[in-house]
């Protein structure tokens, strides 16, 4: 753990004002604080679940009570919701309060719709890698509860598994000028192999605000090898050499595909080893 994840998880632990005036049912850390990779920009991060939102007076206590400066909030609150935002002894903190039903509402949202196109998946990786402050029963009865389903895992393979096959069309776009178009298409090449990989090891993922993918890559057992600096080699290396390097990770995760999902069809069109033919001129 670092000396900034200390800090900060004592400071969490300070905030019992919440407790006295707020009420809530449980409180967990989250982010890099919970999971000890904190630096000193690292925010501290609170999720604080309630039967009922309070009042907001109250919310203006708990912060009183500590000496919390700059209060504002980080997103529009709602009936379920009240996203604050404040600094404590200088540290920027960002406390999330919502009510049990609408966080109980989230989580049917992914886990029974199988809804593969939100952002929750974060908060469910937060709700298993957080540290609970209070409510620790209530947050052990969720973690028991939500159990990545086999639905899911297949949803998200079926989303993900789609690509602008960039290595069948490289010989047109270098005489395009389109060296940032297809930097892009790398960058999401690489956010869809991810979201396969993830579906294959049933690991909750969505590319919002997406970091620490070195520590996300080394959950999987099964990836193609190297993954993670291979990945990364797609925005740091010359185009070419980058988008050969792309149809190789495509080809390696459609075998993994079909050896570990076999009855999905994990055929592409233009496919890795295909390439655009060029017309002729009329002789």
């Amino acid at each position: 753990m670092t000396d900034a994840s200390a800090r900060l998880q004592a400071l969490a632990r300070e905030l019992a004002a919440y407790v006295e005036h707020c009420k809530p049912r449980a409180i967990l850390l989250t982010g890099s604080a919970a999971t000890g990779a904190a630096d000193l920009y690292s925010d501290l991060d609170l999720i604080v679940y309630h039967d009922e939102l309070p009042p907001a007076t109250a919310f203006g206590a708990a912060r009183d009570a500590v000496g919390a400066v700059e209060a504002g909030v980080f997103a529009p609150p709602t009936n379920t919701e009240y996203p604050e935002l404040y600094t404590w002894h200088g540290v920027q903190c960002q406390v999330a309060h919502q009510t049990i039903k609408a966080w109980e509402a989230d989580l049917r949202t992914v886990l029974v719709d199988v809804d593969v196109e939100s952002s929750l998946q974060k908060a469910i990786s937060g709700l298993y890698e957080g540290i609970g402050l209070h409510g620790e029963d209530l947050i052990e009865r969720w973690r028991d509860e939500t159990r990545y389903p086999d639905e899911l895992a297949r949803a998200m393979v079926e989303r993900h598994w789609r690509f602008l096959p960039i290595w069948h069309v490289q010989a047109r776009l270098s005489t395009r000028d389109a060296a940032l178009w297809s930097r892009q298409v790398l960058v999401e090449s690489a956010f869809a192999l991810l979201g396969v990989l993830a579906g294959l090891n049933r690991l909750w993922f969505t590319s919002f605000q997406f970091k620490r993918a070195r520590e996300f890559v080394a959950q999987m057992t099964i990836a193609p090898s190297n993954l993670a600096d291979r990945l990364e080699a797609l925005v740091s290396l010359e185009i070419a050499t980058a988008i050969a390097e792309l149809e190789a990770l495509v080809a390696e995760t459609q075998a993994l595909l079909v050896e570990h999902m076999p009855d999905f069809d994990a055929s592409l069109r233009r496919g890795p080893g295909t390439r655009e033919i060029p017309w002729k001129l009329a002789t």
